[in-house]
């Protein structure tokens, strides 16, 4: 199959999200085990891939719910015990008196930048 974002859910969760991991059944798995699976794309820094991972989780276990394969998701409790998102810096705006001034340096900019390209 091509890159790992054009596989399907359930290949991605087993060979990128949760090395190592045992097959079992869905019915024995518990929270501590999907947190450890969680805390581990975490500790790489990629905060987001594990909210998306503990959404998949928790979808992968709503379906076994809805076919009697499981009782519960044990994803679902998870989203308080997950690492927040850091905080996020917007850039400042630029008021109104300081626009002329910074679209002049733009085009200043822009212009030394053109005369420095080869052709």
């Amino acid at each position: 199959m091509g890159r790992p974002s054009q596989q399907p859910d359930y290949l991605r969760l087993g060979e990128r999200c949760i090395p190592g991991s045992r097959c079992e059944l869905i019915t024995e798995i518990e929270p501590p085990e999907v947190l450890a699976a969680i805390r581990t794309v975490e500790d790489r820094g990629a905060i987001d891939t594990a909210k998306r991972l503990r959404q998949t989780i928790s979808s992968i276990f709503r379906y076994a719910i809805a076919n009697g394969k499981a009782k519960y998701d044990p994803a679902a409790s998870l989203h308080n015990a997950m690492r927040p998102a850091p905080k996020v810096k917007h850039q400042p705006s630029i008021r109104e008196k300081e626009l002329p001034e910074f679209i002049i340096r733009g085009c200043r900019s822009m212009v030394s930048a053109a005369r420095h390209q080869p052709f």
